[in-house]
């Protein structure tokens, strides 16, 4: 009898094992990772960060406007106009001082990268057809978003194609 118990719970981790493999080769399969998954406005944008620091009020306190202006040749020219806060480039992935980091940009949820000065050019290649919602956000230089009073400081534009 013992060696019936010893069987079963044997094969049932064989199955649970072969089920587990089985989503894992699917994901992998379908080509999309958690990085390329769209997000929308309305999600937690935690999941795509590397962390979050509350500003403190006592300070001066960061904030962010995002400009889209049309590019002749494709695109978009983003203008981030920003008020108590430094790019600084030279102290990526040190550690964070209110007031001072870099940006991340987003297209429709999908990370593109880092902004470290006030321009960036947006290519119509990175676009889809219809509208598309571009936001930045304001991150320390350990990469963790700036928040305050629990809210990301960030802007958004929204961009047709």
């Amino acid at each position: 009898m013992k060696s019936m118990k010893k069987y079963g719970t044997w094969a049932l981790c064989f199955l649970a094992g072969i089920i587990v493999a089985s989503v894992v080769i699917s994901l992998l399969q379908s080509g999309m990772s958690d990085a390329e998954t769209p997000m929308t406005m309305d999600q937690d944008m935690s999941a795509m960060q590397h962390g979050m620091l509350e500003i403190d009020t006592r300070l001066l306190v960061p904030s962010i406007t995002l400009e889209a202006f049309d590019d002749e040749k494709s695109g978009y020219n983003l203008h981030l106009i920003t008020e108590n806060y430094v790019f600084t480039p030279e102290n990526i992935s040190t550690e964070p001082v209110q007031g001072e980091g870099h940006a991340h940009i987003y297209v429709n949820g999908v990370k593109l990268g880092r902004l470290y000065a006030g321009w960036y050019h947006l290519p119509a290649s990175e676009l889809r057809m219809g509208e598309n919602t571009v936001e930045v956000t304001l991150n320390a230089n350990d990469h963790s978003d700036w928040m305050m009073e629990g809210q990301h400081i960030l802007s958004s534009v929204v961009v047709s194609k």
